[in-house]
């Protein structure tokens, strides 16, 4: 395709021919009629050669060397390269005879769909242990027979009987001698290889409970995040603070079931409203934010939303203006800021609550404070304001609807790119994963951080909250005999001890579903290595995480490798291991970019160009091109 650096052969040139339209529609199109060399004509459902059209190939991009493919239903028209039709066999004559061809978009294969697809593994598994106990039986079963012709033979001969059977071949007598004679060290053996097979670390592979998994029951973790990050009184000077309340004096707000709104700054889709009208900043408003930014670097707050109570209500008098329970849980704010609020005028009581463990606290921020919430405990948090009964005999009748208001000015660091925010805890075949706009890096359209985890269980779930998307790229050091001893606890269940490395990552997995619900989890599966001993545990690993994952028909997104190993050498390609041959996991200079893209593409959840895992611009995501880096 044009612009990915995909090298490829040419489309051939088109046939000569001429078309000749005729003013017959078919499914919303002109009929063509190509008039070749034959004396036949072939009728075609195809858009003709004067008709410009505006819907393009749904890869958004100008390939004139593909040919063009148009569906026989929509008005889509492809290139036959994004279809994967290639090749020399591939023809303008060939496409002109497919008439009643179907797009992706349009096609409904027949049949009922399956409720659930079980995925290839990448790395091949190894077969399913013996039970010890059926070799037994058999070396048992094949003993007790030849102990019994033994038997037989030596009564016939003591008795004088002659066999009536002529004397067998001097070579099957020997090989017979030889059978008889060494089933005693066969017995002796026997006892050896039972020990072995039932060694501890092999016997919990072969069990049943090993089969599938399941998540230990652990007890309901604490909410690691407080309700507010701190307070500040009189942050707004009095004389600021009366500037402000009289310009939004003058503002048109938008009357809310129970209160009202105004927002400034970039768009955010706040709860409620999916599409808010969106000022831009007034520079009493933006004067607030800077100073927010001084006294907290790095906030780089550039949205707010005011909200307005009013004491009492027109339609409720009785009752004041109140909040409905909820949390800023919008993945558009930046992961990691926090969320400040300034509250001027009258004071109104801010009821939070524990989603984990019910508990609820209470705030009333006093005229001219600020308090501010980390973006973390609004997945955990909840918050409202609940109204407040008015005695109307206290309440002057001519001035009441004008009677006492609060206003709440919450400001908040928000971008279209946070949305695909990704923090990733990986072993040291992610070290090179570098988050920011130069290149080399994973690009302005996918923040985040990387966190060094080289075992599972320094998985750290509390880490995780606040990001969109969670990429966990750990197991291997679990698994390997040679893994440096120093990292290892005695706790630690035995490298071989498969089945249990796949509940501890199940747990860790439970536990960031617990902290962070609305979070995209993405596990890597275990990478070939260069020892097949190695890649074995590695299959069963794979195996075992990707069952249990199905039958729980979890949400849980695996990552898989196939194109890293090679079957022949049953390790992995030698063009993605590490350059030394000593250096058994890492991965090389070459599979090292590949691990980063296809990371970004789970994240992004589209492909991104090869050349370079930072070009955001190579990606499918409607956000790159919608949304271009800032300047």
């Amino acid at each position: 395709m044009s612009g990915s650096g995909r090298k490829g052969k040419k489309a051939p040139p088109a046939a000569k021919s001429t078309i000749n339209i005729i003013e017959t529609p078919l499914a919303g199109k002109e009929l063509s009629v190509i008039n070749s060399d034959s004396d036949s004509d072939i009728s075609i459902n195809s858009v003709s050669v004067t008709e410009v059209h505006s819907n393009q190939c749904p890869c958004g991009k100008s390939n004139p060397q593909s040919l063009k493919v148009d569906c026989s239903t929509c008005p889509v028209i492809w290139h036959a390269d994004c279809l994967l039709m290639s090749g020399d066999l591939v023809t303008d004559l060939v496409i002109a005879s497919m008439v009643d061809w179907q797009c992706p978009y349009c096609f409904i294969p027949p049949g009922k769909r399956p409720s659930r697809v079980s995925l290839d593994n990448n790395i091949p598994i190894e077969s399913e242990a013996v039970s010890s106990d059926k070799i037994s039986n058999n070396i048992q079963y094949l003993a007790t027979k030849i102990q019994t012709l033994s038997e037989q033979i030596q009564g016939m001969e003591g008795n004088g009987a002659s066999i009536p059977t002529p004397a067998p071949h001097p070579e099957v007598s020997s090989k017979l001698s030889c059978l008889m004679s060494g089933h005693e060290n066969l017995l002796a053996k026997l006892d050896e290889l039972n020990v072995k097979l039932r060694s501890p670390s092999d016997q919990v592979m072969q069990s049943d409970e090993a089969v599938t998994p399941c998540i230990n029951t652990s007890p309901q973790p604490v909410n690691p995040t407080n309700h507010i990050e701190g307070y500040t009184a009189e942050f707004i000077e009095d004389t600021n603070a009366k500037d402000i309340v009289a310009f939004l004096s003058t503002e048109k707000f938008r009357r809310k079931k129970t209160w009202s709104v105004a927002a400034y700054g970039k768009a955010y889709p706040y709860p409620g409203e999916s599409n808010p009208e969106t000022l831009a900043m007034p520079d009493i408003i933006q004067g607030v934010a800077d100073k927010i930014n001084l006294a907290h670097p790095g906030s780089d707050v550039n949205q707010c939303v005011v909200n307005k109570f009013r004491m009492t209500s027109e339609s409720s008098p009785e009752v004041s203006d109140s909040l409905a329970e909820h949390g800023d849980k919008e993945f558009i704010i930046k992961a990691k800021s926090n969320i400040f609020t300034v509250v001027l005028e009258e004071e109104m009581t801010i009821t939070f609550r524990d989603l984990l463990s019910e508990e609820e606290r209470t705030l009333t921020p006093a005229h001219r404070s600020l308090y501010w919430m980390s973006q973390e405990s609004q997945q955990l948090w909840t918050h409202r304001i609940d109204p407040v009964p008015i005695d109307l005999g206290t309440v002057d009748l001519d001035i009441k609807f004008k009677f006492k208001v609060r206003y709440s000015l919450t400001f908040r660091c928000v971008g279209k790119q946070y949305r695909n925010s990704c923090i990733v805890l990986g072993d040291s075949n992610t070290d090179h994963f570098e988050f920011g706009d130069a290149r080399g890096k994973f690009g302005w359209l996918m923040p985040g951080e990387r966190k060094e985890t080289m075992r599972i269980r320094l998985i750290d779930p509390v880490a995780c909250i606040g990001y969109a998307n969670i990429v966990l790229h750990v197991g291997i050091n679990d698994i390997r005999e040679c893994a440096p001893k120093d990292k290892r606890l005695p706790t630690d269940p035995p490298p071989r001890d498969v089945p249990t490395h796949v509940n501890n990552l199940l747990q860790k997995i439970s536990e960031i579903q617990t902290l962070s619900p609305r979070s995209r989890i993405i596990v890597s599966t275990l990478l070939p290595t260069k020892q097949p001993g190695l890649n074995s545990r590695c299959g069963v690993f794979n195996r075992l995480l990707q069952q249990h994952l199905t039958n729980a028909r979890s949400p849980v997104k695996l990552l898989f490798f196939r194109n890293f190993f090679n079957p022949d050498t049953n390790r992995i390609h030698d063009v993605y291991g590490a350059y030394k041959n000593t250096d058994n996991v890492h991965l090389g200079r070459k599979g090292r970019p590949i691990l980063a893209r296809m990371i970004k593409e789970g994240v992004l959840r589209s492909t991104v160009d090869t050349r370079s895992y930072s070009d955001a611009f190579g990606s499918q995501n409607d956000g790159a091109r919608k949304f271009p880096a800032p300047s």
